[in-house]
């Protein structure tokens, strides 16, 4: 069984973004993206979003600006133990392996977003309190307007993840630096960014 971060966002959080994100945390470039002839959007290459067989998942897809590939599940029904509710319900939800890269992810993406971290998802942390949190972001939802040009702008304004950060979270993942391969290990921050 791995050993996951569980990344808990408020529903209002669009996957499309998250995807942006992930891609722009690992070093890709987010640009201005016409859309119209007096409207843009905030754009980076090399992510996606694919379905699964199951309905309610997706997988995002990303390449990182040193080539890796990577991959996560996002989940639109994740509410917790089934039956109990609690504050998942109706959250989305993202997972990655508890690694310090992951969890420093995590954290960056819910000082984005919004939303709740769980370090590691064994024992009975899996539905439990949340090890980070940060308030909804207000405008995730926004689709014109000033709320839209406010959201584009906070996507473009998304920064590397750096190994420093990677570093910190040494200790709060399931798996520590050191049983992490060597790319697991360093942020993008010293990485060109594509174009």
């Amino acid at each position: 069984m791995s050993n996951n971060v569980n990344i808990w966002f408020p529903p209002t959080t669009r996957v499309e973004y998250v995807a942006r994100a992930l891609a722009a945390l690992s070093g890709q470039k987010m640009v201005k993206e016409s859309i119209s002839r007096d409207s843009w959007a905030a754009h980076v290459p090399h992510n996606d979003v694919k379905t699964t067989i199951v309905p309610a998942m997706v997988d995002i897809r990303w390449t990182t600006a040193k080539g890796e590939n990577r991959s996560a599940f996002y989940h639109f029904e994740a509410d917790g133990k089934i039956g109990h509710g609690g504050w998942q319900a109706g959250w989305r939800l993202l997972t990655l392996n508890s690694t310090p890269k992951n969890v420093a992810l995590a954290k960056r993406l819910v000082n984005l977003f919004g939303g709740r971290v769980v370090y590691e998802d064994v024992g009975p942390k899996t539905f439990g309190k949340p090890d980070y949190k940060r308030p909804e972001y207000k405008y995730n939802a926004a689709n014109d307007g000033t709320a839209w040009e406010k959201l584009q702008r906070y996507m473009l304004a998304i920064k590397p993840l750096t190994t420093a950060e990677i570093e910190a979270c040494d200790g709060k993942a399931g798996y520590s630096l050191m049983e992490c391969e060597p790319h697991q290990q360093r942020g993008y921050e010293d990485v060109p960014t594509s174009k």
